[in-house]
């Protein structure tokens, strides 16, 4: 069973961190392809070959701060309330925000590439949550404020044991209560009608009656019609339905067969809906 996540992690680690004076010398290797990257006008081979060291060293400090990506994504993880991402895809949004800071980080300035990056990091990651986790857009400084609460109210529970009250809570982040209310509201998650409520797979849709089939559309003809358009499937298709829908037992969810199969639960969602549209094409024939 092929664990996307497990496999990513074992794979930065292989990464070497890097020394002050290492992080300094790339730096200024970034700095200089970066200018001349910006600069019009054609290039000589010198400058060539430094545009080459220059896209190196960038991806090298890239590579060996991805375990800072993997630390800034944990903590935004209590943040995801959907099925729309998971921390994997947090890591990979995080990674978009250091390759960015990889670029414009100027180490003559004095300060350490992972205080400046960490910025970054966090604007990329809370950038994807409020872009693809939310159906209504939230501002920047309410997802800041969010995370503020979210990140109190854990150290809370572990200091004492408890969670806190709304206005514990409040006063801690320094706002009213009334305020915390609304943040909450903000962060209430909305569902999809085609997410799994239950652990066999079955949606919330599945449980509205579709007004515009007609009853007797429910009968043995109709029955031995969709069984013939299934078998009109390629082998994968029918292997897809089968098991999200039960056909040969108990339905699965999209997670359990992603793992299986060694796929993303994203990538087996789409075959399912595009074996879907294919039966529903074969059943109009």
């Amino acid at each position: 069973m092929i664990d996307p996540l497990s496999d990513y992690l074992a794979a930065i680690t292989k990464f070497p961190l890097l020394t002050a004076e290492r992080e300094i010398q790339l730096g200024r290797q970034v700095v200089r392809y970066m200018e001349l990257r910006n600069a019009p006008g054609e290039r000589t081979k010198q400058e060539l070959r430094q545009i080459k060291i220059g896209i190196r060293a960038r991806d090298t400090i890239v590579k060996s701060n991805l375990r800072l990506v993997v630390h800034a994504a944990k903590k935004y993880s209590n943040c995801l309330k959907s099925n729309n991402m998971e921390l994997i895809d947090l890591i990979q949004e995080g990674a978009f925000g250091l390759q960015r800071a990889a670029e414009l980080f100027d180490p003559s300035r004095g300060y350490k590439f992972s205080t400046y990056s960490y910025w970054w990091i966090r604007q990329s990651i809370s950038r994807a949550i409020y872009n693809n986790e939310r159906l209504v857009k939230i501002p920047q400084r309410v997802l800041d404020k969010l995370y503020q609460a979210t990140k109190a109210e854990a150290e809370f529970v572990q200091v004492n044991g408890r969670t806190p009250t709304r206005k514990e809570l409040a006063a801690i982040i320094g706002i009213t209560a009334e305020e915390l209310a609304t943040l909450v509201n903000y962060n209430a998650p909305h569902a999809s009608l085609n997410q799994s409520f239950t652990d066999d797979g079955n949606c919330i849709i599945d449980l509205i009656a579709d007004p515009n089939v007609p009853d007797e559309m429910m009968t043995d003809e109709y029955s031995e019609q969709l069984q013939l358009a299934f078998f009109y499937l390629n082998d994968a298709d029918r292997e897809v339905i089968a098991r999200r829908y039960g056909l040969n037992g108990e339905a699965e969810t999209l997670t359990a067969i992603a793992q299986d199969r060694g796929l993303s639960r994203e990538r087996v969602r789409q075959q399912t809906e595009v074996a879907k549209n294919k039966l529903k094409l074969l059943m109009t024939k």
